[in-house]
């Protein structure tokens, strides 16, 4: 099997799921629980999946780095899910494509690896991407698209999963490193659920009889989260991980063709040539 099959139905299912979460957040499922299931429900999706890897011998960093990303997971995630909830598709999920500049800062601490040269043309791409997903309103300043974030609570909210991911992403390669890909992805999936049990108690508890009443899209974003999971994992062990990556961050572009076609979002065209060059810096970022 090709390896762009497996990418390509994990870029298709991070979409979907993005989708299925701005259609049913808000007033009919609480987004605590949305961003709960998405990591509960993939549980018993990926569960099986052991029974086909034997299990790997853990290296003493792993515990402490799924500790570590969990929590931050559980932020990110809550905060992913609330931000579809406040504004829309188009204009949130492109922000997420942010995290690799963040990571530009975080990684050379956290992991002593060096940032090429070329790593700076990609956050310039990103930087105008950014600009060019609200450039509607650049006659009130050069500085204005960016201002314009800000004035959207989504953004806002993006930005900081974004930043959170910069962090989690070096922990994930550091618990993968001290174990397996599949083994590490069925552990941080039950260990972000936990993390987040006590806020969707707190913060949600009168809304779980509505996961009885509409089950369905609960269950949806689960088994697309499982399924990108596997797909990832899948496509790593077959190809280079920056080719895998790359056409995984295509799920941007699909998510704001999904919010401009179906869900009939403002600006459908200027959001997706925005995203396109935030695509593409990303791109140069993975290949440096």
């Amino acid at each position: 099997m090709n390896w762009l099959f497996p990418a390509i139905l994990n870029a298709f299912s991070k979409a979907l799921q993005d989708y299925v979460t701005k259609r049913s957040v808000g007033a009919d499922l609480h987004p605590f629980l949305i961003a709960w299931s998405i990591m509960l429900l993939a549980v018993p999706f990926l569960a099986p999946l052991l029974w086909l890897h034997p299990l790997p011998e853990l290296g003493p960093d792993f515990w402490p780095a799924v500790a570590a990303s969990a929590m931050l997971n559980a932020i990110a995630i809550s905060l992913y899910v609330h931000a579809l909830h406040y504004s829309d598709l188009s204009l949130t999920v492109p922000l997420s494509a942010v995290s690799p500049l963040f990571m530009l800062g975080a990684t050379p601490l956290m992991l002593g690896e060096s940032v090429p040269p070329m790593g700076m043309v990609g956050v310039v791409l990103i930087v105008a991407g950014v600009w060019l997903i609200n450039a509607d309103n650049w006659r009130e300043g050069f500085l204005a698209p960016w201002r314009a974030l800000f004035h959207h609570k989504g953004p806002r909210l993006m930005l900081g999963v974004a930043f959170l991911w910069s962090i989690s992403s070096n922990l994930d390669k550091i618990a993968v490193q001290n174990s397996s890909p599949l083994f590490y992805a069925f552990t941080i999936a039950w260990a972000i659920a936990l993390a987040m049990t006590p806020a969707v108690l707190l913060f949600a508890r009168r809304h779980l009889g509505q996961t009885l009443r509409r089950p369905l899209p609960l269950l949806a974003v689960g088994f697309l989260s499982a399924v990108g999971t596997f797909c990832h994992m899948t496509a790593l062990t077959m190809a280079p991980a920056p080719y895998v990556v790359a056409v995984k961050r295509t799920s941007v572009l699909l998510s704001v063709l999904m919010g401009g076609v179906l869900l009939q979002e403002a600006r459908p065209r200027q959001r997706f040539f925005g995203a396109a060059v935030m695509l593409s810096g990303v791109v140069v970022i993975l290949f440096a």
